[in-house]
């Protein structure tokens, strides 16, 4: 088996894999259901309610058709929703609403946040690791040294970086929120 002699213009295994998992991750986003249908519990109906309250959202009909509305009521009997720009009131069976969608900003950035502070500790974590030296000084199973300490130190930076760009690209990206309704009669 032939190695080749690494010039420096290669870019390391760790940011092929780190690029691989993070980029489709960022691009996907988060996303949240709240399944209904005509057999779920009152306290479903009014929970979707209150997450749509005062939202501006997407109301997705069955037949591909799509809305975007200023409000949106959800109940067992109908979804109702003020269409945006004409304020027109429109409404449909929960049977063919396949479901309403919004945005939200402050669980983007909050999701972002928390995403990013795991990422980036794991990744400068393994970038610490591997660039410490072997050498350490060890007492007992106490190593103030070597790869340990590199991992703990690139996580103690990597984790506030990645927290902080993961915040922003939250809050940019927000996370969607859906309330899907069942067709079928199923709850």
């Amino acid at each position: 088996m032939k190695f080749r002699k690494r010039t420096g213009t290669e870019r390391p295994i760790f940011r092929r894999i780190l690029v691989s998992i993070l980029v489709p991750a960022l691009a996907v986003g988060c996303s949240h259901t709240l399944r209904l249908g005509p057999q779920a519990l009152p306290e479903r109906w009014q929970k979707a309610q209150r997450r749509l309250e005062g939202r501006k959202a997407e109301v997705i009909l069955r037949d591909g058709r799509r809305f975007r509305a200023n409000g949106v009521e959800v109940s067992p009997e109908a979804v109702v929703w003020w269409e945006a720009g004409s304020e027109t009131r429109h409404s449909a069976l929960p049977g063919d609403v396949e479901a309403v969608c919004y945005r939200d900003r402050d669980r983007g950035a909050l999701e972002g946040a928390s995403l990013g502070l795991l990422a980036g500790a794991a990744a400068l974590a393994v970038v610490g690791a591997a660039s410490a030296s072997e050498e350490g000084a060890c007492a007992d199973f106490v190593c103030l040294g070597g790869p340990v300490a590199g991992a703990v130190f690139g996580a103690l930076i990597g984790g506030p970086i990645g927290m902080t760009s993961g915040l922003a690209v939250g809050a940019f990206r927000q996370s969607r929120i859906c309330v899907r309704f069942a067709s079928d009669g199923s709850p």
